[in-house]
């Protein structure tokens, strides 16, 4: 019984964890934060069965910005001191960060209707 619960605690934490970082993703003002913040969220889901649409989605969003990123030269320096708000994909980019988190919400609420305690059902390969 004390497994389950530890299973459920940390399905939980990952999945609140997959949506703090989406969230400060967003709202980053600096690429390399944004970037940074992005990968790590789209690490956390890598490899579940029931969440693959979440991870379409933010897949997406870190091709795309790994696209315009790479054309402007990935040295370090270059990246902390570009501003987010001029790359010409932020906001397809954020628009698909937006719809990730929406669809998360919505499956939190209709998971906790259902009874499941955890927000996300978890199940990896």
């Amino acid at each position: 019984m004390f497994a389950s619960i530890e299973v459920l605690i940390h399905f939980s934490w990952i999945s609140s964890s997959w949506e703090k970082q989406l969230r400060i993703a967003k709202d980053a003002r600096r690429v390399d934060i944004f970037r940074d913040r992005l990968l790590l969220s789209h690490r956390l889901f890598r490899g579940t069965k029931q969440h693959k649409d979440y991870h379409s989605l933010i897949d997406e969003a870190v091709s795309k910005l790994e696209t315009e990123v790479s054309k402007m030269g990935a040295g370090s320096n270059t990246l902390s001191r570009c501003i987010v708000n001029r790359l010409s994909c932020i906001a397809e980019v954020q628009k698909l960060i937006d719809l990730a988190i929406q669809k998360a919400e919505a499956s939190k609420l209709d998971n906790k209707e259902d009874g499941n305690l955890s927000g996300f059902p978890f199940a990896y390969f």
